[in-house]
């Protein structure tokens, strides 16, 4: 009588296969996730300057969130834009709003999401993290 199961060597044998196309995919896979990051981050920087730019272009040459708040900030966006992005690499959506004019140096901590200057209408990612190539600095983006 013949048994129809498996054989040890057949079981590693597929073992083995499984585990070459995983070592050969995972690299990549974890790679096309990097890029995707940086790919949604750009993307959600260019959203949110264009709509600083619509901004200042409808109420002419003032900058949103003079007031050097996150609501007045919000608040003055809303018409240009459906939601607030998050930055992806924290997920936060939060924005320190700094009203000094001087440039931002440096990460700040609190879960902030963004970082807005409301006399220059510069914003920025809240992270000292670069981008997968490895040369792009988040933080002047």
């Amino acid at each position: 009588m013949k048994s129809k199961a498996f054989t040890l060597v057949e079981l590693v044998a597929v073992m083995v296969i499984l585990g070459i196309l995983v070592a050969v995919a995972a690299p990549k896979f974890l790679e096309t996730n990097g890029e995707a990051v940086d790919s949604t981050l750009r993307e959600n920087l260019r959203v949110l300057r264009d709509s600083i730019e619509r901004y200042a272009a409808a109420n002419g040459g003032a900058l949103p969130g003079d007031d050097g708040t996150e609501a007045d900030l919000k608040s003055d966006l809303r018409p240009f834009l459906r939601k607030f992005p998050a930055n992806p690499i924290n997920d936060s959506d939060s924005v320190f709003v700094q009203s000094s004019g001087a440039s931002f140096t440096a990460e700040r901590s609190g879960g902030y999401g963004w970082l807005y200057d409301a006399k220059t209408g510069d914003i920025r990612i809240n992270s000292g993290r670069t981008a997968e190539d490895g040369a792009t600095p988040f933080v002047g983006l």
